[in-house]
């Protein structure tokens, strides 16, 4: 009676997992999908058949050929199970591979097992037919089947949990979760009446019907939340005249039209899977921006491409999800052109003001400079190189930081740029290594701080890690000019110094302690530390020794925080080296 209430409700299964992997291909375009669902449907239907015949069938060769039939169709259903689960979730881990081959042999060697230890002996229940338990190892190879596939759809489940999920991926793994739990259901009962109650009962395969019932649904909802390129086809093909892009919710590109292609290949960059803020540069504040009206309609804001030294408009269309959440965008960039980039000086001056004295001195001072720039994002640096093409610099490219300390150990460098962002140390860090080097050098080129942060909280560090001067992302001609000439003054030697107009180490010596008089007076440590390391530099190319210890003493002030006896050696300090500047200007010693 019980054999026969299995066999009718396997038949019944059977049908409904056919009825499934027909409609499933009208219901579901996503061909891969299509493939798993019909390879589960297909061993799902081969598992009922097998079933209901050992249940009819006595004939002992029969019954081992029908035995190994449903036993392999199971493995291979319970493999795509876990495909399935992964791929509904977006997972494709390395972890994944080796789990599924792991579950494929495990099959092999549990089933030559099974054989070898029960003497090829299968034995029939009212439940159907199987192989006895008559030993512990059998059990446990069966445990250690059923338990790797519900850890591996435990991982997947809690690695997509981990991540930050916006309100349309909650509801995917909701759907995930009561989709596969009447698998494992099915696998911990199966293997709990084979421990504890002596007997085989197909329990996966009852309860795994309803799993195929839920998956076309589980599937037709991860295909609504993820971005596809048919779905934008037409916005990408109706502009030939501008750039398109199709970003996520994060504002990474994922696709992009033919004019974006273009100039992407003219400017030798690869658009796809970059951050829109990663690619233009903008302010902290545009950006925040960019952000910030996501919800309010369509908006533009202004950037600029620096690898064309252009300014561009975007303009934006945002597109959200039924929970009134952003989940794509629509970019439109105007005003950019694939042409070659601009090579044109990159000066703080204005052509007019070329012409003042020294001002074309303090240009060429920065020219054929050998830079080491550190940074780990490669459009980042690519901006930044082509910045630099003006001054016909060296430029040494570290995206890592091995390759960083590696090149700062082999090399001299006139000046080297460290990004914020790099992984493993801190940018500090890095800084604290190379000044820590053996070489009386690696105490005296000047490091750059790169950041787009705000420096009010990072003034201590900074100042202990040994960085001479910052620039603020995204950086400025002007700014970039300005910290290029006050530190490579040291690149020129007495027998080169007629490159340089004669009054013009005085007059830069003069500016930053007016600067340092500024920053003083305001009481900003960390510019005045910044201008107190120039003064300290330019001291050092003016042959004003005594002045260098007074600025080294008054730097170490500064770090320690010791602010009454700043107060007295500053006051002291600026007007002697003003006197000392004054009887340079005059020509005297």
């Amino acid at each position: 009676m019980i054999s026969l209430l299995i066999g009718g409700l396997l038949f019944v299964e059977m049908l409904v997992a056919v009825s499934q992997a027909i409609t499933f291909q009208v219901r579901v375009k996503d061909d891969l999908a299509i493939i798993r669902q019909i390879i589960i449907s297909g061993a799902f239907f081969i598992q009922c058949i097998s079933y209901i015949a050992m249940l009819i069938l006595r004939d002992d060769v029969v019954l081992y050929v029908l035995y190994f039939i449903y036993w392999y169709a199971g493995v291979m259903m319970i493999a795509n199970l876990v495909k399935m689960a992964a791929y509904s979730l977006d997972y494709h881990g390395r972890f994944l591979r080796y789990i599924i081959s792991v579950i494929y042999y495990l099959g092999l060697v549990i089933y030559f097992a099974d054989t070898f230890l029960s003497k090829g002996e299968l034995t029939h229940t009212s439940f159907g037919v199987s192989y006895p338990m008559r030993s512990n190892a059998q059990i446990i190879l069966y445990a250690v089947f059923d338990v790797i596939f519900l850890a591996a759809l435990c991982y997947i489940y809690f690695y997509s949990l981990g991540k930050e999920q916006k309100k349309r991926e909650k509801h995917l793994l909701n759907l995930w979760l009561r989709t596969f739990a009447f698998s494992a259901i099915g696998v911990a009962l199966e293997f709990f009446c084979l421990l504890f109650l002596g007997f085989f009962f197909p329990a996966m395969l009852l309860f795994c019907i309803a799993t195929i019932v839920q998956l076309p649904g589980l599937l037709i909802y991860h295909r609504r939340i993820v971005i596809r390129e048919e779905d934008y086809r037409e916005v990408l093909r109706s502009n030939d005249t501008d750039i398109v892009l199709v970003c996520d919710d994060a504002y990474r590109i994922v696709y992009m039209n033919k004019r974006a292609e273009i100039v992407g290949a003219v400017m030798k960059e690869d658009f796809r899977g970059q951050r829109i803020p990663d690619i233009l540069l903008m302010s902290p504040e545009t950006e925040e921006m960019l952000y910030a009206n996501a919800m309010n309609g369509v908006y533009s804001i202004e950037a600029t491409y620096a690898a064309l030294n252009r300014k561009v408009s975007l303009n934006i269309r945002p597109i959200y999800d039924k929970y009134h959440e952003l989940f794509s965008s629509v970019i439109t960039l105007c005003g950019l052109k694939d042409q070659e980039p601009d090579t044109s000086p990159v000066n703080e001056h204005s052509q007019s003001a070329q012409t003042q004295d020294g001002a074309e001195s303090e240009f060429r001072i920065a020219r054929g400079a050998r830079l080491l720039l550190i940074n780990e994002n490669a459009i980042r640096i690519n901006v930044f190189e082509k910045m630099l093409l003006p001054y016909s610099a060296t430029v040494t490219r570290a995206t890592n930081v091995p390759t960083a300390i590696r090149e700062a150990a082999q090399h001299t460098f006139d000046m080297i740029f460290i990004d914020e962002n790099v992984s493993g140390i801190s940018a500090f860090e890095l800084a604290q290594e190379i000044r820590g080097m053996p070489d009386p050098y690696y105490l005296e080129v000047p490091i750059v701080y790169c950041t787009d942060s705000s420096m009010d909280d990072q003034y201590k560090e900074f100042l202990e890690a040994g960085f001479n001067d910052y620039l603020l992302k995204p950086v400025s001609a002007k700014h970039l000019n300005h910290v290029l000439t006050r530190w490579l003054w040291k690149r020129y030697s007495k027998s080169t110094a007629e490159l340089i107009a004669p009054d013009l180490g005085t007059k830069e010596l003069e500016m930053l302690l007016f600067d340092c008089d500024h920053y003083y007076e305001k009481r900003e440590k960390l510019l005045l530390a910044n201008c107190l390391r120039a003064v300290r530099q330019q001291c050092v190319i003016l042959d004003m020794p005594e002045f260098e210890g007074d600025a080294r003493e008054l730097l170490r002030d500064i770090l320690l925080d010791e602010s009454a006896a700043f107060d007295r050696q500053y006051r002291s300090f600026a007007l002697s080296c003003r006197s000392r500047i004054e009887r340079l200007a005059h020509g005297q010693a």
